[in-house]
């Protein structure tokens, strides 16, 4: 099969690599961001301009949530296109949309308000002082998201303050009241006209450092499961199913939720690839990576895709910014510098995807580029959680830089902790 594999980022640098190397696809990939052009050099067949070879194309894979408007084109041009269309970036980016229709389909919501300015947002907290999460709108960085810690929301108004500062484009964001709760998320593969057993459940970790502290990435690691029955399915996604098939939706349905003695909280939507929680995939998938995408994408997805039964750790792997010593007091993320690894990272057992990598053709060295500091992701699984962890981390300690590989270290810790009331819950 000839397969072109569409990344914002390079995301699915690695996601290119196993169809053709796994699965023996013919490959290209393209790479949308121009400061990420030469992540994948030397380990994948990269292209330039994506538009020319939509024809040669007989399926093509997208991880972002804003290209909706050209997937859905085409499909209506009779292609096969396994990537978010127009509604499902709408429930990501516009979050008073995603509130409308929960709200429509009857799903509870946790109390919110959504604003066009900063100002308004600072003024609504001075009017009505409480504990509330700050959340952007769109696609502007997702650590911009931000929890407040102060039950007058003081240190939300200073955020705030700070953020108006270096905020660029349209101000639009909501502010969500705190709820106490444990955090899980449900994710479930939608085939055109039905949802497919079994769901990934997962626990996401969005700090890079230990006990919640460090900078919010987004998504720093995931432990995740997956099982056959969940409330949140019931409760939260089961009602999406007509929706989604009447848009013709197609690929992960992720909502994630606050949990607690009263019931299940939605806070947020993701419907796309999410990295690195997507590479889990890898432990317990039945079928072909480039069947899975085909599958999904033509509406012939079917249940028991994947095991059950298996805890999978995934802890995505940055580099720490270092000093630039033209400009004092400035950090820069370093790039260019060599990756080593004490293993074969491209290897059928390795556990690693890579991220921001280069490889030179005539040393097979491998180099961090672009402009995240992202190397890659490493992921480990077993039947008992400790296990897993294990696996994971001593990978990790076979990896090299010559400056120092920054990670969270208790991705999945806080399981144990909460095990008990999930399973009270009936959320596992």
């Amino acid at each position: 099969m000839k397969i072109l594999v569409w990344s914002k980022f390079g995301d699915s640098l690695s996601l290119a690599r196993l169809m053709k190397e796994k699965d023996g696809n013919d490959v290209r990939l393209y790479i949308d961001a121009e400061m990420n052009k030469q992540v994948g050099d030397g380990i994948v067949e990269k292209i330039g301009d994506w538009q020319e070879y939509v024809d040669w194309a007989d399926m093509i894979t997208c991880d972002d949530e804003n290209q909706g408007e050209w997937v859905e084109q085409l499909e209506d041009d009779g292609k096969v296109v396994f990537g978010t269309n127009r509604f499902g970036g709408m429930l990501e980016n516009d979050r008073k949309y995603a509130s409308q229709i929960m709200e429509q389909l009857g799903i509870q919501t946790i109390p919110h308000w959504e604003f066009d300015t900063l100002d308004q947002t600072i003024q609504f907290i001075k009017d009505n002082p409480e504990r509330y999460v700050f959340k952007p709108m769109g696609q502007h960085p997702r650590y911009f998201t931000k929890v407040g810690d102060m039950v007058n929301g003081q240190d939300l108004i200073w955020f705030i303050k700070w953020l108006k500062k270096v905020w660029q484009g349209g101000q639009a964001n909501q502010l969500q009241l705190y709820i106490e709760g444990v955090e899980v998320g449900l994710c479930a593969m939608f085939s055109r006209n039905h949802f497919v057993k079994p769901y990934e459940l997962n626990f996401e970790h969005k700090h890079l450092r230990t006990y919640g502290q460090g900078s919010n990435i987004g998504e720093a690691g995931t432990l995740q499961l997956f099982v056959n029955e969940s409330r949140i399915f019931d409760e939260m996604l089961k009602p999406f199913e007509k929706w989604l098939t009447k848009t013709n939706y197609c690929g992960q349905f992720d909502m994630n939720c606050k949990v607690n003695e009263n019931g299940i909280y939605p806070m947020e939507l993701t419907n796309r690839l999410g990295i690195p929680a997507t590479y889990g995939y890898n432990e317990a998938l039945n079928i072909r990576w480039t069947d899975f995408f085909y599958q999904c994408a033509k509406g012939q997805l079917k249940d028991d895709f994947a095991t059950v039964g298996r805890f999978i750790v995934i802890v995505k792997l940055d580099v720490e910014p270092c000093p630039d010593m033209k400009q004092e007091s400035i950090y820069n993320v370093p790039t260019d510098i060599p990756v080593i690894f004490d293993f074969d990272p491209l290897g059928v057992d390795a556990g690693f995807f890579e991220g921001d990598l280069r490889k030179d053709k005539d040393t097979n060295q491998y180099y961090l580029t672009g402009k995240q500091g992202h190397i890659g992701v490493v992921i480990g699984s077993a039947t008992e959680l400790a296990k897993a962890q294990d696996l994971v981390y001593k990978t990790i300690s076979k990896i090299y830089t010559p400056f120092e590989v920054i990670f969270n270290p208790e991705i999945g810790d806080k399981y144990t902790f909460v095990e008990d009331f999930l399973k009270r819950s009936k959320i596992i």
